[in-house]
């Protein structure tokens, strides 16, 4: 307690600076549950905007593979691509949409959300995620992610 309270006293003085430990933490990918598929998608812009590309991988409940895919997407923001990847995975039932981009996973659930830059698109995926009935977004970090990345990667590449 004695060590805190120093802290906490010298973190007021000019030109201190603390520096906390970080915490290390295992990421992994996780089976979806039971008779839910697991689709994780990513997008990404060389440059930003620059030539971009979408990726995505399904398991099923055991993992195992179902199918990947990648495009092109054309000259756009890494957000922008994001979303599109998003939008190019709906299509399955009983699916849970994984991506490592937490601005596009807040923007597909919050109702409000409204950015006449995006918003033709949230609107087109919530509309055609809410006909296909049991779908969820879902933020995963970057770790969770990387074969979605990889195809992403891949599809900034193509032409």
């Amino acid at each position: 307690i004695f060590r805190l309270a120093e802290d906490f006293h010298f973190s007021f003085l000019p030109g201190t600076v603390i520096i906390m430990p970080r915490k290390e933490k295992l990421v992994t990918w996780c089976f979806p549950p039971a008779g839910f598929i697991k689709m994780n998608m990513d997008g990404c812009a060389k440059g930003n905007p620059g030539l971009a590309g979408f990726g995505g991988i399904v398991h099923d409940d055991a993992g195992r593979w179902i199918k990947s895919f990648f495009g092109f997407i054309g000259h756009t923001t890494s957000l922008m691509a994001k979303l599109w990847g998003i939008r190019e995975g709906l299509g399955l039932k009983n699916v849970i949409i994984e991506s490592d981009c937490e601005v596009a996973i807040g923007m597909l659930i919050n109702q409000n959300y409204e950015d006449n830059r995006y918003q033709a698109l949230i609107c087109d995926s919530r509309s055609y995620a809410a006909k296909l009935g049991c779908c969820s977004f879902v933020h995963t970090l970057r770790e969770g992610n990387s074969c979605a990345d990889s195809l992403a990667n891949m599809g900034s590449k193509q032409r």
